[in-house]
Order: C-alpha cells, then sequence, then structure tokens
C-alpha cells in the first residue's frame, strides 16, 4: 500500500501524551487549531515536530467526532473566517489546552483569499486522525470564540433538516421563505363566519362584563346629548330669560354717567336713528326752489379757492395787507393790489432784442399791462391768451419791414415765427 500524500498523525509527545491517559485513566483536552505555510515548501512530517514550520494563524477547533464508517479515526473541524487569510495552508498543527502540539497533518496547499484579495470566504478545515482509543480525546470549546460547521448543526438539531420539518410528528420545524409567504397570505386573507353570538365563545360574558364597567368617549361621539338644564340634572342655573332680565336691571340701575347715559336714551325715544331723523326734518323745512340756481351752485362748494373763482375775485381775495376795506384806504389798497394804475404809470420801454429768438412764446409777468414793439420782416407776429392757441396780429408782404405793437395782457403770451430786427417791452 502507498503511503498517502497528505496525511496527519501524531506528533512523539502527542502519542506519549496519549499512552499515558489511556494507562493512567485521565484525558487530553484538545482546543486550537493552529495553520502554517511551512516557509513557503511543503514537507512530510515525522511526529518530532514540536511546533510548525511557520504558523500564520490559530484558531478555535469546531468539532471533534468519531467517523462514521471508521470508529479509530477522529474527524477535527476547525473554520477560518472570512477576515482571516492572504497566505498558503501547506501545514496544520493540533494543541491540548497546556500549547503542546499533539498532532500534526501535511496538508493540501489551499491559498486562504482575505477582503483585501477582492474576494473572501470561510474555510472549513478538516483533518482525519487515527487513534486506538478515541475515549482519551476531549474538546475544549471557549463559548465566546469558534464557528460551526454546517454538519455539527445538523447533527446537533436533527429537527432543523429539510425532511425532518416536513414529518408531522416533530414539533420543532424550520420552514422554507415560499411557503412562509404562502402562509402569511392564508393568515391576512379576509375571513367570513356566520355564527350567532352565543356561538362565540366567551363573547356573552365579555359583552356583559363591558356594559357594567365604565366608559370613555369624545363628547362629539354621544348621541341624544342633553340640551336643556333639566336634562343635565341642573336645578339652581338661571334660565336664560332669567339671565336676560337680570342684564336689563342692571343696566336700568347703573350709576353715575350710566345712569345719565340711559335717562337721555330714555328722554329721546329710545330711537338710535335719533340724529338722522332731525336733520331730515330741518331739510324738509327749507324750500330750494326759494334759493336761485347761482346760491345752489355756491353753497355745493367745497374749497376756497373754487369760492373765488365762482364769485370772480381771482388772487385779489388771496393776497395779505395791512389795511381794512373802508373808504378812507381805497387808494391804498389800490396802489397795494396793483388796482387803478394807468398805462405808463411806474413802467418804461426795456430793450429785450439780444434775448429774443424766432417762434419761441414770451409770458407777461409783470402783473401790469404790457406794449410789445417789433420790427420785422417775411415773419408772422402772433398772441395768445394761454400759450396753445394762437391769434396772427400782423404778417407783412415778402421783402418789407413792418413795425408792430401788440398788448399783452398780464399772463398771456406773445412770440414771432421768423425772426426779430428789434423788439422794446413797455412794462
Amino acid at each position: 500500500m502507498t503511503n498517502p500524500t497528505y496525511y496527519t498523525r501524531l506528533t512523539d509527545q502527542g502519542s506519549a501524551a496519549l499512552n499515558d491517559a489511556i494507562t493512567g485513566g485521565g484525558g487530553i483536552k484538545i482546543s486550537e487549531l493552529a495553520l502554517g505555510d511551512a516557509n513557503g515548501a511543503a514537507y512530510d512530517p515525522d511526529g518530532s515536530e514540536n511546533a510548525l514550520r511557520n504558523e500564520m494563524h490559530r484558531i478555535a477547533i469546531t468539532s471533534i467526532t468519531q467517523d462514521v464508517q471508521n470508529p479509530a479515526w477522529l474527524v477535527i473541524e476547525a473554520i477560518v473566517p472570512p477576515d482571516v487569510g492572504g497566505w498558503w495552508i501547506r501545514e496544520a498543527g493540533v494543541f491540548d489546552e497546556d500549547g503542546n502540539m499533539f498532532a500534526i497533518a501535511k496538508y493540501p496547499e489551499t491559498y486562504k483569499a482575505q477582503l483585501s484579495d477582492g474576494t473572501a470566504s470561510t474555510l472549513t478545515i478538516q483533518i482525519v486522525l487515527q487513534i486506538t482509543n478515541s475515549d482519551a480525546i476531549q474538546l475544549v470549546v471557549n463559548p465566546l470564540d469558534g464557528y460551526a460547521t454546517q454538519g455539527w448543526v445538523v447533527s446537533a438539531y436533527p429537527w432543523a433538516s429539510g425532511v425532518e420539518a416536513k414529518d408531522a410528528s416533530v414539533e420543532k420545524k424550520v420552514i422554507d421563505p415560499k411557503r412562509l409567504h404562502e402562509t402569511l397570505a392564508e393568515v391576512a386573507a379576509p375571513k367570513v363566519h356566520n355564527h350567532q353570538i352565543e356561538d362565540v365563545n366567551g363573547l356573552t360574558t365579555a359583552l356583559a362584563t363591558k356594559s357594567g364597567g365604565e366608559h370613555t368617549h369624545a363628547y362629539g361621539e354621544l348621541e341624544d346629548k342633553p340640551t336643556t338644564m333639566a336634562e343635565l340634572g341642573l336645578v339652581d342655573a338661571y334660565t336664560k330669560v332669567e339671565v336676560d332680565q337680570r342684564i336689563a336691571n342692571l343696566v336700568a340701575s347703573a350709576p353715575g354717567a350710566l345712569n345719565t347715559l340711559d335717562e337721555l336714551a330714555s328722554a329721546l325715544g329710545d330711537n338710535p336713528n335719533f340724529a338722522t331723523e332731525i336733520l331730515n326734518a330741518v331739510g324738509s323745512k327749507l324750500d330750494a326752489s326759494k334759493i336761485s340756481a347761482f346760491s345752489l351752485t355756491v353753497l355745493a362748494l367745497t374749497t376756497s379757492s373754487a369760492w373765488r373763482e365762482k364769485l370772480g375775485l381771482g388772487s385779489a381775495a388771496t393776497k395779505s395787507t395791512d389795511y381794512f376795506a373802508h373808504a378812507g384806504n381805497i387808494a391804498a389798497l389800490s396802489a397795494a393790489a396793483g388796482v387803478g394804475q394807468g398805462l405808463g404809470e411806474g413802467q418804461a420801454w426795456y430793450d429785450v432784442s439780444s434775448s429774443r429768438s424766432r417762434n419761441v412764446k414770451y409770458q407777461n409777468t409783470s402783473g401790469r399791462l404790457m406794449l410789445v414793439q417789433i420790427l420785422t420782416s417775411n415773419c408772422s407776429v402772433q398772441w395768445s391768451k394761454d400759450g396753445i392757441t394762437w391769434v396772427t396780429v400782423s404778417r407783412p408782404p415778402s421783402g418789407h419791414y413792418v413795425c408792430v405793437v401788440v398788448v399783452v395782457a398780464h399772463g398771456h403770451f406773445y412770440r414771432n415765427t421768423e425772426g426779430y430786427r428789434h423788439c422794446s417791452e413797455f412794462r
């Protein structure tokens, strides 16, 4: 028989410990599995090793079981988590709780990837150790460390398998997602029940208990709510009529100024429209037909400027003076207002030729009557009251000079559509 390429054997110190356990009645407590890369090259262990050539990682042993076909074989399993790796596995060592290497294995070259390699997974390490007395081997498990293999879970919880879950005799079952979805749909579907109340177990008793207890409801949820004092059970409250009467008595007996107001209201007959009726009565006594249309128009005016315009006062009524209007100072008033002075009094001729341009309107702002003398040819001298509508005063024949004199009242305008040979103003 050829020697196997990969195998597990007891170390020399492991064989000695096993013999002592068998003869002395003790046991060997196995706890950890070490993994190494053998410094990059596989080798054949001979049992003299006390440690791996290059240990990379050590993990807790998950399970030690006897092979079903060969009871002399111990199957040792451990799990390498996905975040451990980045190296090759070529050797493995089984250690007891005292840190002694009990067995050593030549392991098939396997690369344990980690997350930085772009892929990672959980790796289950399984080695088989042949011994003569498996009863001497015990597994020491740290409950805070290690992983459970699928085989260990199935053996420990047989009811979790699909076969056992279908067995009606097993109380603990595992249901697949599809069946769970169907079951939940059946539970959520509406059900129709045709039962009398007395047929429902416990319902009659529950209703009887509920009816005798206290209930809390929002006031708006109640039907047939009371609307009167009597329905509310109030016997010492005032009615609406009584409240109105007491308010009326309080007003009638008001002291001081309030009592005076009440007396005035009584004297006026408690008539809220008293003022309007009085005004209407006074108006009915005035015969509008006896008032001239002009007077009615004046009475309807609301501003002082409108009154002055309607009465023809102009700007005289707005002047401020220290004189009183009586026979002794009529002349003084006229002088102050510029009224009554004849043409030429206080006036003189002024040459304005250099400041006059053709087709430009000029206004008399002197406050007096003004004469304008214009020497021109081939032109049209015009006058206007408002500066908008113009009247032609003179238009001489072509090639002839003419001297035109225009009378311009205060506020009125004059202009020449062509040009001025000479222009003077008497003001």
